[in-house]
């Protein structure tokens, strides 16, 4: 190898070199800034629209001068190229329930926005708070405390005892669907009276919180069709579930809706129990 080779070899590696780091990474322009969220809090601003609140926002859709950055799993702390003054918006992220893998941006809250000044290096906290939007549309509230939004689920069909004002709810009372060791078969309950859903809306959503010993299953029903929707497994804490009925509300004949809940006879559990509090049939128009 010779003496020329090796200088010219050296002296082009230290080109390169010289210009990777004068160039990039000293560049403040692909430095970044960080953010970081821990949770996404969502306010209550109407009882008597919306009744109690019992969210549950697993993630971030975050907007960087109207430019999506990315959708996070909450905590989350991410680099943001660019420093000085900025607007990030970040809109609350929900589960898909009986998807685990499958997110969806939450379109019944509204977004959180703020004008900040992001510092290379640095990090800037985010506390959001969200609230219901003002255009959707509460087509039933069921809260089970007895004030402007009380159960009005009924028996239907099996054996088993149900009651609407049963202590110890997510917050205040809720609704129990209880089965022991003399009941047989089934249990089933139903609102006692029609919801009128019209179709084609944006979307529609049930929320509840739940809390069983056993698993259940929610479906839906018209004076045309019943169609199944989706099962509950045991959960020994009260957890929360956004449904997403926009397919099912759209292809079940008929705009008379009524939620029902099923429960199935375990012999392994002598006294069967599930608790469902705060529930929200949502659309927006």
């Amino acid at each position: 190898m010779s003496k020329n080779f090796l200088f010219y070899f050296s002296f082009l590696s230290v080109l390169i070199i010289t210009t990777l780091f004068s160039t990039g990474c000293n560049d403040a322009s692909t430095v970044p800034a960080f953010v970081r969220i821990d949770t996404i809090i969502v306010d209550s601003t109407n009882y008597n629209y919306h009744g109690n609140l019992s969210p549950k926002v697993d993630f971030a859709w975050v907007y960087v001068n109207d430019n999506l950055q990315g959708v996070y799993k909450l905590p989350c702390k991410f680099p943001v190229i660019g420093n000085g003054p900025t607007n990030i918006k970040v809109y609350a992220g929900v589960y898909d329930f009986g998807n685990s893998t499958s997110a969806t941006r939450y379109l019944f809250y509204q977004p959180y926005s703020i004008s900040d000044t992001l510092v290379v290096e640095d990090t800037l906290f985010l506390q959001p708070h969200v609230k219901y939007d003002t255009t959707e549309v509460f087509a039933k509230i069921f809260d089970f405390d007895g004030g402007a939004f009380p159960g009005d689920f009924v028996y239907s069909a099996g054996s088993g005892v149900y009651s609407n004002t049963y202590t110890g709810g997510y917050e205040g009372q809720c609704a129990a669907m209880l089965m022991g060791p003399s009941d047989t078969t089934n249990f089933v309950i139903e609102t006692a009276t029609a919801i009128y859903v019209p179709k084609n809306g944006v979307g529609y959503f049930v929320e509840l919180s739940y809390k069983c010993n056993c698993p259940f299953y929610f479906d839906i029903k018209t004076s045309s069709a019943v169609r199944s929707i989706i099962g509950f497994n045991t959960h020994s804490t009260w957890n929360k579930a956004y449904i997403n009925l926009t397919y099912p509300i759209d292809v079940t004949p008929g705009t008379d809706v009524k939620l029902v809940f099923k429960m199935v006879r375990d012999a392994n559990i002598p006294n069967q129990e599930v608790l469902i509090d705060d529930i929200k049939l949502i659309y927006q128009p």
